[in-house]
């Protein structure tokens, strides 16, 4: 399975062997993630009044959220920072 994390001027590409475990697990293991079922900022890159974390599985946006999401084994997981 792949993560990609996504925000202005730079995209990180991480490959993972991972199942049964949260997406919001799986990206707090290498990153600094700050926010429990709202994530607010990955590695310091925060979202504001114009910006905001968004989490996507298999290129749509999921229905729940990343600590709720757990993970099968071969999704692409991706978080998204984007103009609301």
């Amino acid at each position: 399975m792949s993560l990609t994390i996504a925000s202005v001027g730079r995209t990180i590409h991480e490959n993972y062997i991972a199942r049964g475990v949260s997406a919001l697990d799986l990206l707090s293991k290498n990153h600094n993630v700050s926010g429990s079922n709202y994530i607010t900022c990955i590695d310091n890159v925060c979202g504001g009044n114009d910006y905001s974390w968004y989490f996507y599985v298999n290129g749509k946006l999921s229905p729940v959220s990343a600590k709720s999401y757990t993970i099968v084994g071969n999704e692409k997981i991706e978080f998204r920072l984007e103009k609301i």
